[in-house]
């Protein structure tokens, strides 16, 4: 939703990125966004959900160089880039 409105761009292999400070102005819509009747473990199983469902995605967009790059550990990325 916010990439198609404008405000981030998708940027393979880099992340996510704000485009302009615009997105300071961001207004609530509606009631969808209420997060005031949920407890945290309610919050924990949504975040649970999307990031499997964001780790399913990524696996299936894997080419054999980006397997071939981390010589099959896929902790090695985050190594080199001291995330680890």
């Amino acid at each position: 939703m916010l990439e198609v409105e404008g405000y981030v761009e998708v940027r393979k292999g880099s992340g996510i990125h704000v485009m302009s400070n615009q997105a300071k102005y961001m207004t609530v819509p509606d009631e969808r966004f209420e997060f005031a009747n949920y407890g945290p473990f309610e919050l924990l199983q949504a975040r649970q959900l999307i990031e499997s469902n964001i780790a399913e995605f990524a696996a299936t967009q894997v080419t054999k160089q980006d397997i071939v790059k981390t010589d099959g550990d896929p902790g090695k990325s985050a190594k080199r880039a001291n995330l680890s």
